[in-house]
């Protein structure tokens, strides 16, 4: 199809500007703002200087004073907007060359002329901090074009003079913009050309040293903030449509990050489908309005978030930890959606204590199935927190603060009795027995009351002990194996059983499955997944299927949350399977509601009601 000449020049502009608007790391909108400001008061201090020269004229004298008054007001203007966007920047230091190339050639002496000729230099500068390498290319020709309009239609400068200018600006950009870039090169992300995670950092640190920080509140304080965002199923992305496809949609979203990023902010990618933003000076309704814009702007792809808010006294690397528990239990609550990181201080540490005591810790139950008829037979319970005031509070935020202020024991009992309750109801509904699992951790298996703990909340809720199956996980009976060994042949004495939890991370060893007495091994989530992709994960899978066999072991897998998992566990005949393609964690009204619109199968398409009994969906 031909196009017409407007239509074509229309394109080639569009595809200039897309081109030079692809900028490096360096130039954040808060960098490219400093470095004009940097320009306009270099050329207004210039400017004034060149007007005390003796021999000016009057006019000549008001103009530059005027160009340095007007420079200073530029700055200050940049100054207040705190950024500016790539298209700004190349279109000041278009308009900057222009006007060094008018006043060389409008001034009264050579020397006055080539004195305004030496600012193309600030220019090309400003281009090698804070544009790409086609972008200094540009300005560097804008220079060298009026330098040769100098002299040609001015007459300013002899051919020598002008030669050595040009060579001069040339080798500035060469040589100062491949230290600049060689800089900078070890903190950026080559895929995106967005900061990598140690840049991340970097900036994260510079921006808690700008910035005042305040504590959340509820009247709109504004403060340093922390979005880290992760790509839903990305992985099924690469596998099922290939590498170039997911890489393609890792630049597509940084690009979209990087439009969405107001002035000061910074964005990086800090590791494959995990990105983050910072964001200094902004308020809690403000972040959560960028968030969700943020879930817009990556659609169709969806995006789980977890937010952070600085506290008083946080260093970067705590505040990055928090958005990043929050963005877990932001995937653990369902996916596509955003979590606010609950501050760890004295208010929240009291709350969690009230929490406990008045029994409002609540519970997630997911469905354990079998995976070849996908029929639900157990569920296991997840503890969830809705608290008053933060909201809901990420379980790797509140058990961390349970177990360093001693509350594990009341948290742990809490929890078993809330979940033995709901289970109790989920069972009253179905008719039929089923499985309840409920974790326990380190600190709850080294104490001798343990036991007798359980034992109680089984006699006040009626629920069976031999429904009833405590996961703990290898590290928290090896940290005390005598005193933890001991706990659990006791509770096995009681009719509980045993489940070894996240096997398939750390030093996992098939010589554990002798060691420790346990009825039910359950894979890690991390191992479910590598089956689909590794042929010796696969046949590690097999063996470790056949083996809990021979040994009495039921095999649960966790993590199961596509097709091609649910299918490969089943085909490896593992007895239990568990993961967000049959359900989500949710509440035991939503549960129920769920089973009812499919008796036989839980299935993802039918987890989306809302029959929690709280009043809320749990996360």
């Amino acid at each position: 199809m031909h196009l017409g000449p407007r239509r074509r020049h229309r394109g080639a502009a569009r595809s200039l500007v897309r081109r030079l608007s692809v900028l490096p790391p360096t130039a954040t909108p808060a960098a490219m703002a400093a470095q004009v400001q940097v320009q306009f008061f270099a050329g207004a201090v210039l400017a004034v200087v060149l007007s005390a020269l003796p021999g000016q004229e009057g006019a000549l004298v008001g103009a530059l004073l005027a160009s340095a008054a007007f420079a200073v007001g530029l700055a200050l203007v940049v100054r207040w907007r705190g950024g500016l966007r790539a298209w700004a920047l190349h279109t000041i230091l278009v308009l900057g060359s222009l006007i060094v190339t008018v006043a060389a050639m409008v001034a009264s002496d050579s020397d006055t002329s080539i004195a305004f000729a030496f600012c193309y230099s600030i220019m090309v500068v400003v281009a090698i901090a804070s544009a790409s390498w086609r972008g200094v290319a540009l300005h560097v020709a804008l220079a060298l074009t009026g330098l040769f309009l100098q002299h040609s239609w001015g007459g300013v400068g002899s051919p020598t003079t002008i030669v050595i200018m040009a060579f001069i600006l040339v080798l500035l950009a060469v040589f100062t913009g491949r230290i600049v870039h060689a800089t900078v090169a070890a903190e950026i992300d080559v895929l995106t050309r967005l900061p990598n995670r140690r840049g991340f950092e970097r900036a994260v640190t510079r921006a808690l040293g700008r910035s005042a920080a305040t504590v959340p509140s509820a009247d709109g304080a504004r403060q340093l903030s922390v979005v880290v965002v992760d790509l839903d199923h990305f992985e099924v992305i690469n596998r099922t449509r290939g590498q170039a496809v997911g890489d393609d949609v890792l630049r597509s979203a940084a690009r979209a990050l990087r439009d969405l990023a107001p002035g000061g902010a910074a964005v990086a990618r800090l590791d494959g489908d995990l990105f983050a933003m910072v964001l200094p000076d902004h308020s809690a309704a403000a972040v959560l309005d960028l968030a969700h814009r943020v879930q817009q702007a990556l659609s169709p792809v969806e995006a789980s978030l977890g937010v952070a808010h600085v506290e008083p006294d946080e260093d970067g690397g705590a505040l990055l930890r928090r958005a990043e528990s929050a963005l877990h239990s932001a995937k653990g609550g369902g996916r596509n959606c955003i979590r606010l990181a609950a501050p760890e201080d004295a208010r929240l540490l009291r709350a969690l204590r009230t929490a406990v005591a008045t029994s409002s810790i609540q519970v997630a139950l997911q469905p354990l199935v079998d995976p070849t008829s996908e029929r639900t037979v157990g569920v296991e319970a997840l503890a969830r927190w809705l608290d008053d005031v933060h909201g809901w509070v990420s379980p790797g935020v509140f058990i961390p603060l349970a177990e360093k202020n001693g509350l594990v024991p009341d948290l742990g009992a809490a929890v078993l009795e809330r979940a033995c309750r709901d289970a109790g109801v989920l069972v009253a509904h179905l008719g039929r027995p089923l499985m309840l699992t409920v974790n326990a951790s380190g600190g709850e298996l080294v104490r001798e009351e343990y036991v007798q703990q359980v034992a109680e909340v089984l006699q006040r809720t009626g629920w069976p002990a031999h429904d009833l199956v405590i996961e703990v996980t290898e590290s928290s009976l090896e940290a005390a194996s005598t005193a933890t060994m001991a706990t659990v042949r006791r509770l096995q004495e009681v009719g509980v059983r045993i489940a070894i939890d996240d096997f398939g991370t750390g030093y996992s060893a098939f010589s554990q499955l002798d060691a420790i007495p346990a009825e039910y091994l359950k894979l890690d989530t991390s191992f479910t997944a590598a089956t689909t992709t590794s042929p010796r994960r696969r046949a590690m899978l097999s063996a470790l299927v056949g083996l809990c066999r021979d040994l009495g072991i039921k095999v649960i897998a966790e993590g199961v949350e596509t097709p091609e998992h649910a299918a490969l566990v089943a085909e490896h005949g593992c007895d239990l399977a568990q993961g967000f393609y049959f359900a989500k964690p949710q509440s035991v009204g939503d549960l129920i509601a769920s089973l009812d619109r499919v008796p036989h199968r839980t299935t993802q398409q039918g987890l989306t009601g809302s029959g929690s009994p709280a009043g809320v969906a749990l996360p």
